[in-house]
């Protein structure tokens, strides 16, 4: 890989100076086509040193999990704040999500989600609900989703939820 620089340095210099050994065509040749060739091995056996670390993914995604939202509505009663949240979760291949928790203000809550008896692909959205404190400040409020698939969290970005009385 560093023949490529320092022949073209010798090749910039031989050119201004002429003081340098003279170097035949057929030389510059074989040094590009040498480093053309060391380049090539070295990225294939960097590829391959990955596929043998890393033998399920082959550089090609094999799963697919987003989570996003659909819909929201703040619903209050004398104790406390509802949130009823519709979130969508795509997945290929499918997947069995175990629970989902929504983040407010860095604090996450539980949901009243049921964890999934199977394996479902495409859209497993249903409304969830979440019971938040009657303290709750009328307000812009960023949410977050977090899906537990495989006991690994995948989460939704960042929503603007507007909370209003």
């Amino acid at each position: 890989m560093i023949i490529g620089p320092i022949a073209t340095i010798v090749g910039l210099y031989q050119q201004i100076v002429r003081e340098v050994v003279y170097l035949p065509v057929w030389g510059w040749v074989l040094i590009g086509v040498s480093t053309f060739i060391v380049a090539q091995i070295l990225a294939y056996r960097s590829l391959r040193l990955r596929t043998i670390t890393n033998p399920s993914t082959n550089g090609i995604a094999t799963q697919v999990i987003t989570v996003e939202n659909m819909e929201y509505e703040f619903q209050t009663d004398e104790n406390q704040v509802i949130l009823q949240v519709l979130p969508e979760i795509h997945a290929i291949p499918a997947v069995r999500v175990e629970d989902i928790k929504v983040e407010i203000l860095g604090k996450r809550y539980e949901t009243d989600w049921e964890p999934m008896k199977e394996a479902t692909s495409g859209d497993i959205g249903e409304y969830i609900y979440v019971h938040l404190p009657k303290s709750l400040k009328e307000g812009d409020y960023e949410v977050r989703i977090i899906a537990y698939i495989n006991n690994k969290e995948w989460p939704s970005r960042s929503y603007t939820f507007t909370y209003r009385r």
